[in-house]
């Protein structure tokens, strides 16, 4: 049964479903029966266990080297084809208060970078075929 941690990530990903359900033999067969299949990892939520997930990077360099790292060892396991970024709550740098959403210009740009850089190195590796970027539901993004 995977596990539900309720702190950031800071890039370095782990499996969040049910592993013993959805295991790397599963996906491969899933996409062997059905070619035109691409199968996907999501980075990101809404909410865990009822909490706000927040795209909160400490550092743009170090959180992307760790979900490089992190990801192409869940996709290359899984034999996933790539992520699907959703994001819906951002966070300024250094801002405790967990009840505050923010969705800044300051903000977004570092989301903007991050995801930019990850798809690009992903793809450079070889490692993924896709990404998927999901609209948020706010009218100022």
């Amino acid at each position: 049964m995977a596990t539900y941690p309720l702190f950031p990530t800071i890039g370095d990903f782990n499996v969040f479903w049910d592993s013993s359900n959805v295991s790397p033999t599963d996906v491969a067969t899933l996409k062997q029966e059905h070619p035109n299949v691409k199968v996907a990892l999501n980075l990101g939520s809404d909410s865990v266990v009822g909490n706000p997930v927040y795209f909160n990077p400490i550092s743009v360099d170090s959180s992307v080297a760790n979900a490089v790292s992190s990801l192409t060892t869940i996709i290359q396991a899984y034999h996933l084809c790539g992520p699907d970024v959703y994001y819906e709550h951002f966070k300024n740098k250094g801002l405790l208060n967990k009840a505050l959403l923010l969705s800044s210009q300051a903000d977004l740009t570092n989301f903007s970078n991050c995801i930019g850089k990850l798809i690009y190195k992903l793809k450079r590796n070889r490692v993924t075929s896709f990404a998927s970027i999901a609209l948020f539901d706010n009218s100022n993004v």
